[in-house]
């Protein structure tokens, strides 16, 4: 279990220097003690997920988006683990560069951290806990993770923002690759995923172009990019390219394209009409365009999460006025642009107790926090999260995701 610690350790710190507040969550337990040496002109102490919210933003306050964590050494205590590392950052107010050498000290319990000590004096960290620097063999900072097997990875439950992303690719890639298996042509064909984020349809498209085919995967955000192209590279993927490109206002060349694919595009971000039009600018005549969407009408939890629950329905009532249910006026827009007859399906997913996937909620919950703090004071969404978080932990509660509508067909010649 103690090899175990360590790897989550690692794990919180690359979430925390994502500034992913709940990617860092999901390595905490709901009852969390924190004890922070940043944050105050003394130590300050947080309690439970609204705490280390707190503790986040009070992080954000002093030095904006300018801190991370360089690990230096990890060391296994049994259930606790100390990591060295120097924190960098740059102060909000005077813009000054900061480099301190510190520690934080966990105690962990089923996966989580129920007990967590920042130390700017290293050494504390072992008198704390009784034990010598020199009774430990020392970790190195970072394993390598690039041979990591799809089927371990599903079965990790504590990813990081980009992990989640990646794994949301996966678990709907089965889905993707029934759909490619009704479009001839692939071979050789030129490809392209609008949106493609972490990952996408990148490798299930590079499968069906082949190696005398290209893949195209685009994005507005590169950070984005760059953890796709460390998964090409990690995969030996050699047939796809990466690109900033704005859908809304594209600078790929027209009719380059024999398939266009976009996936949870309109929901977010509304403007469904304009979207497939410039998909429809991109295809070569006859090409095939691909759209999947979602309907939220299966999103359920089972025992029900009422707080769970009711993060579903605050987002559903953003997503209205967003995107609405796009899934279902998926087969509308392609008509729409002389896809006569479109192909449709519909995918659910049963998530069994423990998948990382159950999350969703809280994670939209975080993208989408201003919006949900026009509907809830801070102290309401707080304890509705802290909720929904202690409804997600109890074993044997399982879910449903939301429905994944496909749509697609070629355009006329």
């Amino acid at each position: 279990m103690s090899e175990e610690n360590i790897e989550l350790h690692r794990r919180w710190n690359e979430a925390f220097n994502t500034r992913d507040v709940d990617a860092c969550l999901a390595y905490c337990d709901p009852e969390i003690e924190l004890h922070s040496a940043v944050t105050g002109p003394g130590p300050a102490e947080y309690h439970g997920h609204s705490g280390v919210r707190r503790w986040h933003r009070e992080i954000a306050e002093a030095f904006g988006g300018e801190i991370r964590l360089e690990p230096e050494a990890f060391f296994d205590c049994g259930e606790h683990t100390i990591s060295y590392h120097v924190l960098h950052g740059r102060g909000q107010q005077s813009g000054a560069d900061v480099t301190t050498r510190a520690a934080h000290l966990c105690r962990w319990r089923n996966g989580r951290i129920v007990y967590f000590q920042g130390y700017l004096q290293r050494e504390d960290a072992f008198r704390d806990l009784g034990v010598s620097i020199d009774e430990l063999e020392e970790v190195a900072p970072r394993g390598d993770t690039a041979g990591t097997s799809d089927e371990k990875y599903l079965l990790a439950d504590q990813p990081s923002e980009l992990e989640r992303l990646q794994l949301q690719s996966r678990v709907w890639e089965p889905s993707g690759r029934e759909l490619l298996s009704k479009i001839d042509g692939g071979s050789g064909a030129r490809a392209l995923d609008v949106g493609c984020g972490a990952l996408g349809w990148l490798r299930i498209l590079a499968e069906w172009v082949g190696p005398s085919g290209q893949v195209v995967g685009t994005d507005i955000d590169e950070s984005l990019l760059d953890a796709a192209r460390s998964f090409l590279e990690g995969e030996g993927i050699s047939n796809a390219e990466l690109l900033v490109d704005d859908l809304f206002d594209s600078k790929l060349d027209p009719q380059s394209f024999d398939l266009v694919h976009a996936r949870y595009v309109i929901a977010p971000l509304g403007r469904g009409p304009e979207q497939v039009a410039s998909h429809q600018r991109l295809l070569r005549p006859g090409g095939s365009l691909v759209l999947e969407e979602w309907d939220l009408g299966s999103w359920h939890f089972n025992p029900p999460a009422p707080a769970a629950e009711r993060l579903i329905r605050l987002l559903s009532d953003i997503f209205a006025a967003l995107g609405g249910e796009a899934g279902r006026v998926l087969p509308e827009l392609l008509r729409d642009i002389g896809i006569e007859q479109p192909d449709i399906n519909a995918h659910v997913i049963a998530l069994e107790p423990g998948h990382p996937y159950l999350r969703l909620p809280l994670q939209f919950s975080v993208a989408l926090e201003s919006r949900l703090l026009e509907r809830l004071s801070d102290d309401e969404l707080a304890s509705l999260r802290d909720e929904a978080e202690r409804e997600l932990a109890e074993p044997g509660r399982w879910g449903t995701t939301f429905t994944l509508i496909q749509g697609w067909g070629p355009l006329p010649l």
